[in-house]
């Protein structure tokens, strides 16, 4: 529970390596939980929602730990609040892409050393007490951190032990100051950022460029995958209550009633003739067009296996679609025109479609 507590701390402090842990099992455990639950908007917002609060609280304790402006704590948790939600509301996984941004800036706070030499207990500083099983470790940080007089030629020397902060350890040798000074490499980074910034800026937004357009390509040449393919596959196995009608066509019912159109192609063609969802194909095949005028648009055409042509349509044209093939003397689909004589009879005669047919 003291460990929870100081997750939750707000006056604290975080070392770095504290810091670099919170985050790194908050970004994580977001991105791979919300591919796997991923239909559970509710769950994901909670989720999204304990991964910022838990990453902004440590960012709100590095501040604190390096003595920096607050204004640094909106950068890493707005924007992985931001990001968070486009993926948990949008379908579009290019969006997971976004949070190495986000996480950037969350790095950002790892170049900024401790202020203080003060003791940690699992990174940790602040008003939160641990148990007494601790005791032994924060003894021995606090003895590492001692500082040791030794003598060198007569005079007394002071060596400090490493801390998380750059430091300047003067040594004096008989009235010659040699002043040498130990680099973060943290800092070092950040200046060599703050000094190249206008390239670093350019190189960001190049590799964001790079890395959104290489996604959404990847994404669109998926859709069309499956656009293609799946199509086929589910309309093989929902094809119900076939009836053959006398000029050489059939109609069927998909699992949730809609309408199914079949007859003979005249020679092989793309298994994908038409699509509605891409506005893509024959332009013939958008809609099915009966004598008097009606006209009812295709979900889909297309080629099955077996050399013949289904058009499909949405349920909620069904009742609409079965009374004019059953009143109606023809229509035209695809370019081919079929006659309807003795299709209300038939239709009549069976339970399936009787119930759709007002006489």
């Amino acid at each position: 529970m003291t460990l929870l507590k100081s997750l939750l701390c707000q006056r604290g402090r975080d070392n770095r390596s504290r810091y670099a842990a919170i985050n790194a099992i908050s970004y994580v455990s977001f991105t791979v939980l919300s591919l796997v639950i991923s239909n559970v908007n509710f769950l994901l917002v909670i989720l999204l929602l304990i991964s910022v609060y838990l990453s902004g609280l440590s960012s709100l304790r590095r501040i604190n730990d390096a003595s920096i402006k607050q204004k640094w704590f909106f950068a890493p948790s707005v924007s992985f609040l931001t990001i968070g939600l486009l993926i948990t509301l949008t379908p579009l996984n290019i969006f997971y892409w976004l949070l190495l941004f986000s996480a950037l800036s969350s790095l950002a706070l790892l170049t900024y050393p401790s202020t203080k030499k003060i003791t940690y207990t699992f990174g940790y500083n602040g008003p939160i007490n641990f148990s007494d099983n601790h005791s032994n470790e924060t003894y021995q940080q606090r003895r590492a951190n001692r500082v040791e007089p030794t003598i060198v030629n007569n005079n007394i020397l002071f060596s400090e032990s490493p801390s998380d902060a750059a430091t300047t350890v003067p040594v004096l040798d008989k009235g010659s100051d040699l002043l040498i000074e130990k680099q973060d490499i943290g800092q070092l980074v950040r200046i060599f950022i703050v000094k190249n910034k206008n390239s670093f800026i350019v190189s960001l937004a190049l590799l964001f460029t790079i890395t959104f357009i290489g996604s959404i390509y990847n994404q669109e040449k998926q859709e069309l995958l499956v656009d293609k393919e799946s199509p086929k596959k589910q309309e093989i196995t929902t094809r119900l209550h076939t009836v053959n009608l006398p000029d050489n066509f059939s109609i069927m019912l998909s699992t949730f009633e809609g309408v199914i159109v079949n007859w003979p192609a005249d020679a092989p063609k793309d298994s994908q003739i038409w699509s509605q969802l891409s506005a893509q194909g024959d332009s013939s095949c958008q809609n099915i067009t009966f004598n008097n005028g009606d006209s009812f648009r295709t979900l889909s055409v297309i080629n099955d296996d077996n050399g013949e042509f289904y058009a499909n349509f949405s349920p909620l044209d069904t009742k609409a679609i079965l009374n004019s093939v059953a009143f109606r003397g023809k229509f035209t689909l695809c370019g081919y025109a079929f006659s309807l004589k003795g299709s209300q009879a038939i239709l009549g005669k069976h339970k399936a479609y009787s119930e759709f047919i007002d006489y």
